[in-house]
């Protein structure tokens, strides 16, 4: 089965911790403008430039992303719904 991967600007925007279970998480933009919690330290798989932009966009695997990870990560989506 293939690798899922986030496509995300490579810059994290800001660190913080998880409010809900304390561990270290690094903020990403996607690319429609949202933020994604992604786990400290997360490497891209691979990088590339947007032609559009001329940001570089790095792709994730999808278990680097902190709502995959945190125990507590359904308290979370909860509220976006």
């Amino acid at each position: 089965m293939a690798e899922i991967l986030l496509r995300l600007y490579e810059d994290p925007k800001r660190g913080g911790t998880c409010t809900g279970c304390g561990a270290a998480i690094e903020w990403y933009e996607t690319l429609k403008g949202k933020m994604m919690p992604m786990n400290a330290g997360a490497v891209p798989r691979k990088s590339e430039k947007d032609p559009d932009t001329g940001r570089v966009i790095a792709f994730f695997a999808a278990e680097d992303s902190h709502w995959a990870t945190c125990p507590q990560s359904r308290q979370f989506h909860a509220k976006r719904v």
